[in-house]
């Protein structure tokens, strides 16, 4: 009874857990299109103020960089990032957002980004995983489940001595 019971609770713990992944890689992809909008437009107000000086995107920057100006500069190495950065997140929004189910998980740890991975966690609603790839990771989190508890059952074994045919009081007779 108790063991049905602890498979019950790990592996419902586990297919809940794991079915979660598919609506927090929304979430987070959801994110990283605003932070990349974010930095669109923030490349579009550096072009636009290199419009405004007679010179395109990459001759400002450059032009910046080689002054001779702390403060050119630094507008010049401002620009840069802001490119990099949007750069950085165009591909992860891309490459994000065309892996299949079973990718997803490689293509998030390459392009993981902590901050925006604890800042979408904080805000996380969690879903019910009726999607096919939702009810595969709570499939696969149902199994990790009883995993961890079939684990843990082995090493209270080890440390304690039961053997995994006695559970009961040996009966006489």
């Amino acid at each position: 009874m108790i063991g049905r019971l602890a498979n019950a609770l790990f592996g419902g713990a586990g297919a809940l857990a794991a079915g979660q992944a598919p609506a927090f890689y929304a979430q987070y992809l959801q994110r990283l299109g605003g932070r990349l909008d974010q930095a669109i437009s923030a490349v579009e107000r550096v072009r636009a103020d290199a419009a405004a000086r007679g010179e395109g995107l990459d001759d400002y920057i450059a032009l910046s960089l080689a002054d001779t100006s702390t403060r050119a500069q630094e507008a010049g190495q401002r620009a840069l990032e802001a490119v990099q950065t949007r750069d950085a997140l165009r591909e992860a929004y891309a490459a994000l957002s065309v892996a299949r189910p079973l990718e997803r998980p490689q293509v998030f740890a390459e392009h993981f980004d902590r901050g925006l991975a604890e800042a979408t966690m904080r805000d996380f609603v969690p879903a019910l995983p009726v999607s096919p790839e939702g009810l595969i990771y709570a499939a696969v989190g149902l199994l990790f489940g009883l995993a961890v508890l079939a684990g843990l059952e082995g090493v209270g074994r080890s440390l304690f001595g039961t053997p995994r045919g006695d559970r009961g009081l040996k009966r006489n007779g």
